[in-house]
C-alpha cells in the first residue's frame, strides 16, 4: 500500500509537470508567472509527500496489531489457557454460551446484595469516635479512663436496681420531672435594627408559641413540682420572659439605670481603694456585688466593708435589680410596647454586672454591649420532660416525645424557619430525638443527587459506546462493584470497621469503571481493522481484544489497588478501612468489565450490532455480523473509518507533544504549579472553628455556626472536656486491631 501510494503521487506529479509542458508550449509566460507555476509544482509534491509519510504511519500500526494477537503454539498444541489456534479458550467457551453466562453473572450480583441485605444488622457504618492512632499516648490515657469508668459503671448497675423501674418506683406521680431533651431555638435578625424591636420580638414570641401554646404541650413539657405535686411546665430559657414579664416596674428599672450610669450617683463617703481606681458606678457596683458574693473577703473587699452608705448603696440597687429580673416569667399575653427600649437598656446594664449577667447572657451575642444595645442572634431553650406518662422505659418515652412532635408540630415549625415566613427574623431549631430524621433526610436529598453523575456518566457511555444496551450493562457492574466488595470486605475477610469514607468509592468506581469500559471498547473497535489474522474468526477477533484491553486494564487496575493500600501504613483506622474497600472495589469492577462486560459485547455483536434502529430488540442474530463486515472491507481493501475523538488525538494532541517546545512549556507550568502548591500547604494551619459537616448554606449548619461563633459560653452550653488521669495503669492494646476489633 505504500509503494501504491508513493507512485499514485509521483503519477500525479508526472501529469502535472506533463499538463504545464503541454500548457506552455502554446503560450509564452512571463518569468513571474513561471516562478508562480513553479511553486504550485512543489507545494502539490510536497503535500503529496506528507499523505505518503502518513500512510506508511498507518501501515506501521496495522502490522502492529498483527503482532498483538497470540499465535498459535509451535507444535500446534493447545495449552492450558489458549487452543491450538492460540485464542483463549475461557473466550470460546464464552462466545459458545454467552447468554447462559451472562444470566449466571446477573443472577449471582443480585443474589449477593441480598445476602449482604440479610447479613445486615443495624447501622453498618462504625462509630467514629474510634478513629484514633493506636500508639498515641493521649488516646491510651483516654482509653484506660473509659474503660474504667465503664467497669466501675457495670459494677454500680448490676448493685442497683433498674433505674426507670427505680423512677417509677420512688412515685408514680411524679411524671415528667426529669428532663428528657432540649428545644433550641436560634433567631437571626433581617434587619440592622437588631433583634429586640417590637416587630422581632413579637415575631420570636410567635416562634416558641408553636410550641407552648400548643393544647398537649403539657403532657410532654419537664415539669416543676413542690413537696406535693407539679407545679406546671418549666420555664423555658428565653428572653420572651424579660419582654412578656408579668410585671414591668418601670420606675425601679429607671432608678437602676440612673444610678449606674454617672459616677456623681455615688454616696459622698467613697471609700479611698475605689476612689483610687477612678472608676465609673456600674464598675463600682460590679467590685462591691463581687465582694459580698465572696463575704467580703481578700484586701480590697476588707478595706469596703465598713463603709456603710456605700454597702447600703449597693444593696439597694441589687434588691431592685433581683425585684425585676422576678418578675421575668413570660406570662404576659400582650407585648408592652412602650418600655422596650429601657427592657434593652436595663439588659444592657445587667449583662456588664458580673454576679447578674448570667439572668440575661444566654439570649445575647458577642457584640451586644452599653454602647451597642443590639442583638443580631439570639436563642432560647425549651424543656422536655420524661418519663413521660403512660410509658415505662427511657426509649418508650422518647418515642413517644417524638411521634407528638412528628405529628403535631414538624409542620408549623418548618413553617417558622421559612426565608419568606416573616420579614424581620430568620429562624432556625435543634432537638436531639429529631436530629437523626433532619440527617435522614439530608442523606436522602444527598442520595438523590448521585443519581445526577449516574445518569451523566450513563448517558456517556451510551454516547461512545453507540448501544444501550451495553450502556446498561455497564452501570450495572460498576454499581456491582460496592456489594460485592462489601460483602468480600466484611463477611468473607471479617474487616469489622466500615467507615463512612467508604460510600464515597461509588463515584471512583464510576469514573474507573467507565474508564475500563472505554478501553474494552476501543480496543474491539479497533479489532475490526486489525487485518486479517486478526479477523479470520469472531474467537480469533475477540481474543485479541481481551489480551489487548485486558493487560491493559489490569496494569491500571493494580496501580490504582497499590496506591489505595498505601492507607495501610496510615495510623487513623477510618482512612485504613476506606484504602481496603475501594481497593477491593476496584478489584471487582475490573473482575466483572473482564467477565459481565466482555459476554454482553458477545451478544451485542451477535444480536444488536449490526441492526438497524436503536432499539431493535429481535431474537435472532445479525446476518452478516461486524466481524464478517470488517473481514470483507478487509479483503475489498477499504480504509478503516476514524471516530471524532481518535483522529483529534491523532491529528492534534499527539502532534502537539510531540513538540519539544510545548512540552518544555507543559513542564515549566507543571513546575511552577507544583511550587505554587507546596507554598499554600505550607501555610496550612490547626482549624479554629468547629468542622462543619454539612454544606454551609444548610439552615442545620447555619444554626450551629451561629451557635458556635456568635455567643458566649455560657452555664447552659456543653463546655469542652478536657481529661488529666492518673493513678491509672495504661490500656493493654496489645493484640488490637481497629480492623477486625473496633
Amino acid at each position: 500500500m505504500e509503494d501504491s501510494n508513493e507512485n499514485a503521487a509521483k503519477e500525479k506529479i508526472d501529469d502535472s509537470s506533463n499538463h504545464d509542458k503541454e500548457y506552455s508550449a502554446d503560450k509564452e509566460y512571463s518569468d513571474d508567472d513561471k516562478k508562480k507555476i513553479g511553486d504550485d509544482v512543489e507545494k502539490n509534491t510536497t503535500e503529496e509527500k506528507k499523505r505518503a509519510v502518513l500512510a506508511r504511519q498507518a501501515s506501521s500500526v496495522r502490522s502492529s496489531f498483527h503482532t498483538c494477537i497470540s499465535k498459535a503454539p509451535p507444535d500446534g498444541k493447545a495449552t492450558f489457557f489458549n487452543d491450538e489456534k492460540g485464542n483463549l479458550k475461557f473466550v470460546n467457551f464464552v462466545i459458545r454460551y454467552p447468554i447462559p453466562i451472562f444470566s449466571f453473572i446477573i443472577i449471582l450480583c443480585i443474589a449477593s446484595c441480598f445476602i449482604l441485605g440479610s447479613l445486615f444488622d443495624g447501622n453498618p457504618i462504625s462509630e467514629g469516635a474510634n478513629e484514633y492512632a493506636m500508639n498515641d499516648i493521649r488516646s491510651i490515657a483516654y482509653d484506660s479512663l473509659r474503660l474504667a469508668q465503664e467497669e466501675v459503671l457495670d459494677e454500680y448497675e448490676e448493685s442497683q436496681p433498674d433505674k426507670d423501674n427505680r423512677r417509677l418506683e420512688l412515685s408514680d406521680s411524679r411524671i415528667q420531672e426529669d428532663q428528657g431533651d432540649i428545644l433550641i431555638w436560634i433567631y437571626d435578625s433581617k434587619t440592622s435594627d437588631g433583634l429586640f424591636t417590637i416587630e422581632g420580638i413579637k415575631e420570636i414570641r410567635k416562634s416558641e408559641d408553636i410550641i407552648l401554646k400548643n393544647p398537649k404541650y403539657p403532657n410532654y413539657c419537664q415539669l416543676e413540682y413542690n413537696s406535693t405535686s407539679a407545679t406546671g411546665c418549666k420555664q423555658p430559657l428565653s428572653a420572651m420572659n424579660i419582654f412578656y414579664a408579668s410585671e414591668w416596674n418601670t420606675t425601679a428599672a429607671d432608678f437602676v439605670i440612673n444610678q449606674l450610669e454617672s459616677r456623681e450617683n455615688l454616696p459622698s463617703t467613697v471609700n479611698t481603694t475605689i476612689d483610687s481606681l477612678n472608676n465609673t458606678a456600674l464598675e463600682v457596683f460590679n467590685f462591691l456585688s463581687i465582694c459580698k458574693l465572696l463575704d467580703y473577703l481578700g484586701d480590697q473587699c476588707e478595706d469596703v466593708k465598713e463603709v456603710t452608705s456605700l454597702i447600703q448603696w449597693a444593696d439597694l440597687i441589687e434588691t431592685e435589680i433581683d425585684n425585676i429580673i422576678g418578675k421575668w416569667d413570660g406570662l404576659a399575653e400582650e407585648l408592652n410596647e412602650t418600655n422596650i427600649e429601657q427592657m434593652t437598656e436595663f439588659i444592657a446594664y445587667i449583662n456588664q454586672i458580673t454576679t447578674k449577667r448570667g439572668n440575661v447572657v444566654f439570649y445575647l451575642d458577642k457584640n451586644f454591649a452599653l454602647d451597642n444595645p443590639k442583638t443580631m442572634f439570639s436563642r432560647s431553650l425549651l424543656y422536655w420532660g420524661e418519663l413521660l406518662n403512660g410509658t415505662t422505659t427511657t426509649d418508650e418515652s422518647k418515642d413517644e416525645l417524638k411521634k407528638f412532635i412528628l405529628s403535631d408540630l414538624l409542620l408549623e415549625l418548618n413553617e417558622a424557619t421559612e426565608k419568606d415566613n416573616n420579614p424581620e427574623v430568620q429562624t432556625y431549631y435543634f432537638m436531639g430525638s429529631l436530629i437523626f430524621d433532619i440527617i435522614l433526610r439530608i442523606l436522602a436529598v444527598d442520595a438523590s443527587l448521585v443519581l445526577i453523575p449516574f445518569l451523566l456518566v450513563f448517558f456517556y457511555l451510551r454516547y461512545m459506546i453507540g448501544s444501550w444496551f451495553l450502556a446498561c450493562v455497564g452501570m450495572f457492574e460498576i454499581v456491582m462493584s460496592l456489594p460485592l466488595a462489601w460483602l468480600t470486605f466484611s463477611y468473607i475477610f471479617q474487616i469489622k470497621y466500615f467507615s463512612a469514607l467508604n460510600i464515597l468509592c461509588i463515584f471512583i468506581v464510576m469514573a474507573i469503571g467507565a474508564d475500563d469500559i472505554f478501553v474494552f471498547m476501543d480496543s474491539y473497535k479497533q479489532s475490526a481493522s486489525a487485518g486479517p489474522d486478526v479477523l479470520s474468526s469472531f474467537e480469533t477477533r475477540m481474543s485479541w481484544v481481551y489480551r489487548r484491553s485486558g493487560s491493559a486494564m489490569l496494569l491500571t487496575s493494580i496501580t490504582t489497588c497499590c496506591a489505595f493500600l498505601v492507607t495501610i501504613s496510615f495510623p487513623i483506622v477510618g482512612i485504613r478501612s476506606f484504602g481496603i474497600f475501594a481497593a477491593f472495589v476496584i478489584i471487582f469492577d475490573y473482575f466483572l468489565v473482564m467477565s459481565l462486560f466482555c459476554t454482553a459485547t458477545i451478544i451485542y455483536h451477535n444480536h444488536f450490532e449490526t441492526k438497524a434502529g436503536c432499539c431493535n430488540c429481535s431474537c435472532r442474530k445479525c446476518d452478516p455480523t461486524s466481524t464478517e463486515i470488517a473481514k470483507k472491507k478487509d479483503e475489498d481493501g477499504e480504509e478503516p473509518t476514524v471516530d471524532p475523538i481518535s483522529r483529534f488525538f491523532e491529528e492534534k494532541v499527539t502532534p502537539f507533544m510531540l513538540s519539544g517546545r510545548n512540552r518544555i512549556i507543559i513542564g515549566v507550568v507543571l513546575l511552577i504549579w507544583v511550587i505554587i502548591s507546596i507554598i499554600f500547604v505550607s501555610r496550612l494551619q490547626p482549624t479554629t472553628n468547629a468542622e462543619e459537616f454539612l454544606d454551609e448554606n444548610h439552615p442545620l449548619q447555619i444554626g450551629a455556626t451561629i451557635l458556635d461563633r456568635e455567643f458566649e459560653k455560657t452555664e447552659q452550653d456543653a463546655p469542652s472536656k478536657i481529661y488529666l488521669t492518673w493513678g491509672l495503669e495504661d490500656a493493654n492494646r496489645k493484640g488490637v486491631n481497629q480492623l477486625f476489633d473496633p
